[in-house]
């Protein structure tokens, strides 16, 4: 018997339901059956993980092949044309928050940016450009400092004052920053305000500079913190030793060695620190060891803070501009005057290296961050 018409047509319209459904069914099936085999199959999820990080690896490196030809066009002073890369690559540049897998790069697109405007004489949009450096990062040094060099050679010297002392706040050695600040509180007269700032300088001042000891062969590598103060660093030697010879290489103009001490299973020993001969141009000390194993060596240290010699002139002034000649005397016992290079330009991702206690033992070493030229 013939099905109705109408009972035909909602037939159809059932089975035309029923095929999304199953076409469905099937995606789902396929994609936890795959999902299954990469977490319970060690080598498809390898293969799978593998791949992945591939593509992310290249899509990266696509974005900083870019963001260096841009840096490139700079280098070469095609500053137009860097302009133009550079504004259409900071546009379309996935990095748009910092703590981004290339927020340094992004930073760098900026500091591109900014040199290249500047050097076309476009003021506001150089400022603008480093402020949203420092917007995009403001915990990083190289962004404040960019922003206040700027300023300063574009004659905004109050923008450029707040933004080293922000640098100083974030890392408190940065000499550049410092020099910078003297300057401009010198220009003006402000001679307490140069001695004032020195001063917290040199109570917020604390890198760490590497060492080197030698007993016999033994190498031991000794932190030493440079803060312009007096110290007794402990050295632990990794294996005891019965080394017959100490040799220190001091490596730095401004440690000085005042008494070493010998610490023993057995007692420790003690060498006369008035016996000590003097530091000439950093050569080493060398000492005959008591014939004991040596398991640590005890450094009396005084230390001095290095000192550009036209910022020590500029600081010395000013205290005697005060008739404060004890505070000139006390500065001046914690310094040293070195003609210092500060090194390149910062650049992005350089931060402040972090204070550690005094009365620590040595161990591990610290770098003095870069700060840009004067």
């Amino acid at each position: 018997m013939a099905m109705p018409s109408s009972l035909s047509g909602l037939a159809r319209l059932r089975a035309l339901g029923e095929h999304p459904r199953r076409l469905l069914l099937g995606a789902y099936v396929a994609v936890l059956a795959l999902t299954l085999a990469v977490v319970f199959v060690p080598f498809l999820r390898g293969a799978v993980t593998e791949r992945a990080q591939s593509a992310f690896r290249s899509v990266q490196g696509g974005w900083i092949e870019r963001v260096e030809r841009g840096e490139a066009l700079v280098s070469e002073g095609s500053y137009e044309d860097a302009i133009a890369y550079l504004e259409e690559l900071d546009a379309r540049f996935p990095a748009r928050v910092n703590r981004h897998s290339l927020d340094k790069e992004r930073e760098r697109i900026l500091h591109a940016l900014g040199q290249s405007y500047e050097a076309m004489g476009r003021k506001r949009l150089t400022l603008e450009t480093y402020r949203r450096a420092v917007g995009f990062d403001p915990r990083n040094v190289a962004n404040h400092f960019a922003l206040a060099a700027a300023a300063l050679r574009l004659d905004e010297a109050e923008e450029a004052r707040a933004h080293l002392d922000s640098v100083l706040r974030i890392d408190p050695s940065h000499m550049p920053a410092l020099e910078a600040l003297i300057g401009l509180d010198f220009e003006r007269g402000d001679f307490a305000g140069v001695s004032s700032r020195f001063e917290s300088y040199l109570a917020a001042f604390r890198i760490h500079v590497e060492m080197q000891m030698r007993l016999d062969d033994t190498v031991v590598l000794v932190s030493i913190p440079i803060d312009g103060r007096t110290g007794v660093v402990r050295a632990p030697i990794p294996v005891a030793t019965s080394a017959t010879r100490l040799v220190i290489e001091p490596g730095h103009p401004g440690i000085e060695i005042l008494g070493v001490e010998f610490e023993s299973r057995a007692r420790a020993g003690l060498v006369d620190p008035t016996t000590l001969p003097g530091l000439p141009d950093g050569d080493p000390l060398q000492f005959a060891l008591p014939a004991q194993e040596i398991v640590a060596v005890r450094l009396t240290v005084r230390t001095r803070v290095p000192i550009d010699p036209d910022t020590w002139e500029r600081v010395a002034t000013s205290y005697r501009n005060r008739l404060d000649f004890d505070g000139l005397a006390a500065a001046g016992d914690r310094i040293i005057r070195l003609a210092v290079d500060s090194g390149p330009e910062p650049t992005p991702g350089e931060g402040a290296a972090n204070a550690e206690t005094d009365g620590t033992e040595a161990g591990g070493t610290r770098t003095p961050p870069s700060g840009g030229r004067r």
